[in-house]
């Protein structure tokens, strides 16, 4: 399968936005400072927001997602360390770098793995249960690159990123 999402695919998507050209400069960026493929982000954003940098998610447990990347509030605490706060995470290019930033660190710790994808939404957590919310987390998103997740597609898409 074609690892890229495809030309017309990418089109249609970045076309419900109206900052299309300077949202794909943001991704850019973050897959160049992260080592990421963009492809990756694209797909991920696409999965979480449909491009949308003004969706905010309400979650059961009282906390919500914000933005392109659907960024949790529960890292609130850690960004404020970088001086990163929610209002930050309704800014389109600074929603994609945190994004970025946190599947960065989630393939320090999986590697470049459909795993490390499936943390991004799904959580580390060990039991079975986040093993499968894992696992279909990383499903919708290879849909969304058109992949096969179990034939290696990860490393395919990530080209020379990894």
């Amino acid at each position: 399968m074609n690892a890229a999402i495809t030309a017309t695919a990418w089109l249609t998507l970045m076309s419900t936005t109206a900052i299309g050209a300077e949202l794909e400069k943001c991704f850019a960026d973050a897959a160049h400072r992260y080592g990421i493929a963009a492809e990756l982000l694209h797909a991920i954003a696409a999965q979480e927001s449909r491009f949308d940098p003004s969706t905010v998610g309400h979650n059961a447990d009282g906390s919500r997602d914000i933005g392109v990347m659907q960024i949790n509030t529960w890292w609130l605490p850690r960004l404020a360390k970088y001086g990163i706060g929610e209002e930050h995470l309704r800014e389109p290019c600074t929603n994609v770098q945190v994004g970025a930033w946190i599947l960065a660190g989630n393939i320090a710790r999986y590697g470049y793995t459909w795993d490390a994808v499936g943390a991004y939404n799904a959580g580390t957590g060990s039991t079975k249960e986040a093993g499968r919310r894992r696992e279909n987390y990383a499903r919708m998103v290879a849909s969304q690159l058109d992949l096969d997740s179990r034939s290696g597609g990860l490393r395919h898409a990530a080209g020379k990123h990894r």
